[in-house]
């Protein structure tokens, strides 16, 4: 190899390193993935709410990793509880779920959709923010009964898509929280959290699960917008946590997904085959 060539190659394999360290110590990008598993510390995983909860107060939580369609034939009593970026059921689920509820039991849902059958029965209506101006949507939360309420609101300094009520049955539903977004024009309070009698037992709604996420919880003193959430949950009866419609639980099927989850192996795995190619090259 002459000495041009083995210049060149020098000077090649020491770009290639150099880009390689500049990428690997980059700080990690914030992880948006739409998770809710209490096991998970990514920006909209549940672990914080999870984990508090569990360790900080005295109510007693079962995790429910199979359908409910399944679970209510163990006719649990007490409050089955949703948290996830979609909530949907089908209608024989729902029919078996609402007569569970009407038992006496409750069902906390909070979801940026929620199925569309279960709104028909509870006669709402459920429309989407998305920012009318310069596509601004930055919620700022709030509660209605006075010793709950914020005199500021619980702000997300982040964009994000959310639902809110636009229809509800004044007459059998009580409106607990709303919803304010920067880059609304109306500049109107929206409803997102709300309680429906239905028989014996209730239904809550909320439409913001990001405001029981690891962000938001994490965020300035957001965290007391969560327990404000939480005490509209009956603490002396058991809560089912439900760990079956949650988005996160999904599971990668390549091989590669261990090695390239992990920054270190996954450079080195690059570094690997780049040696391999100039190997052969040279």
């Amino acid at each position: 190899m002459s000495r041009g060539l083995k210049l060149a190659f020098g000077t090649f394999l020491l770009l290639v390193l150099f880009l390689t360290y500049l990428e690997a110590t980059q700080p990690e990008p914030v992880n948006w993935t739409p998770s809710y598993l209490e096991t998970d510390k990514i920006a909209l995983g549940s672990f914080v709410l999870f984990d508090s909860w569990t360790k900080n107060t005295d109510t007693k939580i079962e995790k429910v990793k199979i359908p409910p369609y399944e679970f209510l034939d163990e006719n649990p009593q007490g409050t089955y509880l949703f948290l996830n970026n979609t909530v949907a059921f089908d209608d024989s689920e729902l029919k078996k779920l609402l007569n569970w509820v009407s038992q006496g039991n409750s069902v906390f849902i909070s979801a940026g959709y929620i199925s569309k059958n279960l709104l028909d029965t509870l006669k709402m209506k459920a429309t989407t923010f998305s920012g009318a101006e310069n596509f601004v949507s930055r919620p700022g939360l709030n509660f209605v009964h006075p010793k709950l309420k914020s005199d500021s609101g619980y702000k997300f300094n982040y964009d994000l898509e959310s639902l809110y009520f636009s229809e509800i049955d004044t007459l059998n539903q009580l409106v607990l929280g709303t919803s304010r977004y920067s880059g609304d024009a109306s500049e109107k309070q929206k409803i997102n959290f709300v309680k429906s009698q239905f028989g014996d037992g209730e239904i809550l709604l909320h439409s913001n699960p990001q405001a029981l996420a690891n962000y938001f919880l994490l965020s300035n003193d957001n965290y007391h917008y969560a327990e404000g959430v939480l005490t509209y949950i009956n603490r002396d009866e058991k809560v089912y946590w439900d760990s079956y419609y949650k988005s996160g639980k999904a599971y990668a099927s390549s091989p590669l997904y261990i090695l390239l989850g992990n920054k270190a192996l996954k450079w080195s795995y690059y570094i690997a085959i780049a040696g391999c190619v100039l190997f052969i090259i040279f």
